[in-house]
C-alpha cells in the first residue's frame, strides 16, 4: 500500500483539534501498463482509468503520478477523471518527474 506523507494544514485547539485541511496524503501511481488489479503503488501501478474513478481510493490532498508514455488511443478518445478534492486540499495529477506523460485524445474532469 502507499504510505501516507505529511502535508501541512491549519488546526485550531480550542478544546477539541480540528483542522481545515488534511494532514495526511497518499502518493498514487499510473502507468500505461498498469492494471485495475494494481494498488496504485509505483510497484503495482492503476491503468488512467481506474486512478480516475470515482471509487478510486485518491482523496484530498494525495497526488497521482502520471509514469512515462502515452496515455488514451488518440482521435475521439476520452479520458474521464472523476476525483474530487477542494481548495485546501485538491487532487494533484502530474508526470512523473523526468518522464514524459502524454494524453492522446481528450481529457474529461468531472470532480470537485
Amino acid at each position: 500500500m502507499n504510505p501516507r506523507r505529511f502535508v501541512r494544514g491549519t488546526c485550531f485547539l480550542p478544546g477539541l483539534l480540528v483542522c481545515s485541511s488534511a494532514l495526511f496524503a497518499t502518493d498514487f501511481y499510473v502507468s500505461p501498463t498498469g492494471s485495475s488489479a494494481g494498488n496504485g503503488s509505483i510497484g503495482s501501478p492503476w491503468n488512467i482509468a481506474t486512478a480516475c474513478a470515482p471509487a478510486t481510493a485518491v482523496r484530498p490532498g494525495d497526488t497521482v503520478w502520471l509514469r512515462g508514455g502515452s496515455y488514451g488511443s488518440g482521435g475521439m478518445s476520452t479520458v474521464n477523471c472523476s476525483l474530487a478534492g477542494n481548495s485546501a486540499a485538491p487532487v494533484v495529477i502530474r508526470n512523473y518527474q523526468g518522464e514524459r506523460a502524454t494524453l492522446l485524445g481528450g481529457l474529461g474532469v468531472y470532480g470537485s
